[in-house]
């Protein structure tokens, strides 16, 4: 935003991404547009997609078990439309039947493929704009693909720990009601396979969620087996594939917590020992006198350089000279493997007509 207003003006957030996902992100240049878009958003006005490179054959690795037989009606947004409570007794157990947890498969028109196997979604390779239109067909109630065949998960999600970011996917059967109705939501999501790469042994697959979730896809991607292949939080590999990358990691770990111990084995090629804070200790007075007298930013100075100046975690980690932010950036993930692709906006929605926004393709596509 900061890098933008001064060629666009004052802009206005729609939406947002994860830190560690890519591509599209929709801004508004007034605040009613902002929130007009925001609020089709919300509504699921908006179709979706992105594009995840993922661990494994997609979608080999999950369990039959969670197959959904006998449906003659898919859930919606990850539910069970029919169940209803009779009572207040009941709504903890029909809320807990409502959200659907499973893995279906539906053409392109959106019938249920009954008889579908896994090894047939693997092998219904195709680019990510047949997937993209056979979807916006079926929106738009228009004739779609009907050998297409689209992977379904529906599978609750819940935010454990909010202060931590930590969410959870499954059917939290042993969580206690009372948190249960707090937190569970449903989600659910549709996978479609691109191309696989054997070299890498990694998919890349269309994702399409009917629900917004935090972290949703990277929950339903780790439950079905095939996390997202480098992400760290969810079942992935920070350095997937790159076996240098693993071993510099090891070792950027084993020196970082020698700096947090204060063992000498941290120390770099300095002729005197670095005094260093660990991250994880609160700002003491000194730092934060410090940084009080020092913020106020400059005439000519970014606002990145006046952060950077004035943050106290910043010049902890400066102290540790160059060798530590070194090793800081070996270890923290700087982006995973999913891209926020595109985002429809269709006629019913409160935005005039259908719009589309697309993002490029990602670096890690090809």
């Amino acid at each position: 935003m900061n890098i933008l207003e001064p060629l666009y003006g004052k802009l206005y957030t729609i939406h947002r991404l994860d830190r560690l996902t890519s591509g599209l992100v929709i801004l508004g240049k007034t605040s009613p547009v902002a929130q007009e878009w925001g609020k089709a958003i919300m509504n699921r006005n908006c179709k979706k997609a992105y594009l995840a490179r993922v661990a494994g054959k997609f979608p080999l690795n999950c369990s039959k078990d969670l197959f959904l037989k006998g449906m003659t009606r898919a859930p919606v947004n990850g539910e069970w439309v029919d169940i209803e409570a009779r009572g207040s007794d009941e709504a903890v157990l029909a809320e807990r039947q409502r959200n659907s947890h499973g893995w279906w498969v539906e053409n392109g028109d959106g019938t249920i493929i009954e008889k579908a196997q896994l090894d047939n979604i693997f092998e219904c390779q195709r680019n990510e704009d047949e997937w993209l239109r056979s979807e916006d067909n079926k929106k738009k109630g228009e004739t779609s693909q009907a050998d297409l065949l689209w992977f379904h998960l529906a599978c609750p999600t819940r935010i454990a720990k909010p202060k931590d970011g930590v969410c959870e996917a499954g059917t939290f059967e042993t969580l206690d009601d009372d948190l249960y109705m707090k937190t569970v939501k449903s989600a659910e999501t549709s996978f479609g396979v691109v191309k696989y790469d054997e070299e890498t042994d990694s998919t890349i697959v269309v994702c399409r969620p009917a629900t917004g979730r935090t972290h949703q896809i990277r929950l339903h991607l780790q439950y079905v087996g095939h996390p997202i292949a480098n992400d760290p939080n969810y079942g992935g590999d920070i350095w997937y594939g790159n076996e240098g990358g693993k071993e510099a990691c090891k070792m950027a770990q084993k020196k970082l917590d020698a700096f947090q111990s204060g063992s000498s084995d941290a120390l770099t090629e300095q002729t005197e020992p670095v005094v260093s804070t660990p991250m994880d200790v609160p700002a003491t007075e000194e730092e934060i006198r410090s940084g009080v007298s020092n913020a106020k930013q400059a005439e000519q100075e970014s606002i990145h350089d006046f952060i950077r100046r004035t943050c106290v975690w910043c010049a902890r980690s400066a102290s540790g000279g160059t060798d530590r932010s070194t090793l800081e950036f070996l270890i923290r993930s700087s982006g995973i493997w999913l891209h926020a692709f595109q985002y429809t906006f269709f006629e019913d929605s409160s935005v005039d007509g259908t719009k589309s926004f697309r993002a490029p393709l990602p670096p890690w596509y090809e």
